[in-house]
């Protein structure tokens, strides 16, 4: 008798949990009034490096990885905006790059398609994206990446270090004449 209902407690329990709406289809994710939903884009990286700095590399390549709360939730487009400031960045003002639309899933390896930038030159951008739905997302927060000195004359420093004496003027030197920073000059 004890057997009977303690299988009769199982299937209970098996069938409450099937009824209580726990399938994909009755997931809901959130949604706010502009019509934006939780998928987002984040950790934008700029040549594998968040915020990364010197980049010396021409074609460079953006990152991202895309965050729902969605189950299955994929990437159908993006939109990449880039700025030689902040400020046009808040403003929505792509004055380096706005590649508009695009409908591609690919999030890694994007290359940059816009102005060419400088050496010393700052580029901000952020990147929205449209999940399977054909719903957008918010702005992801904003990343910076820093050009670095692209060609030759950019280079300006000069050597820093101990000027040793030549070679042909080089005798042995007793311990008490080691080297010390007397009559350095400092910087």
């Amino acid at each position: 008798m004890n057997r009977i209902k303690y299988i009769q407690a199982i299937v209970i329990c098996f069938l409450l949990m099937l009824g209580s709406g726990c399938t994909e289809e009755n997931m809901k994710y959130t949604e706010n009034n502009t019509g934006i939903t939780e998928t987002t884009a984040k950790y934008l990286r700029c040549e594998y490096r968040i915020n990364s700095l010197g980049i010396d590399i021409a074609k460079r390549r953006l990152s991202w990885i895309l965050e729902s709360e969605q189950r299955s939730q994929v990437q159908s487009a993006y939109q990449i905006l880039a700025a030689g400031s902040d400020e046009n960045l808040k403003r929505d003002k792509g004055d380096l790059w706005n590649s508009g639309k695009v409908e591609s899933d690919q999030s890694n390896q994007v290359v940059y398609k816009g102005k060419m930038l400088d050496s010393r030159r700052r580029c901000y951008w952020k990147v929205r994206v449209w999940d399977k739905d054909g719903k957008v997302s918010a702005w992801s927060e904003p990343a910076v990446c820093t050009v670095g000195l692209l060609e030759q004359e950019d280079w300006q420093a000069k050597w820093i270090g101990y000027d040793a004496e030549s070679l042909d003027t080089y005798k042995e030197k007793e311990k008490s004449d080691a080297l010390n920073l007397e009559g350095c000059k400092w910087i």
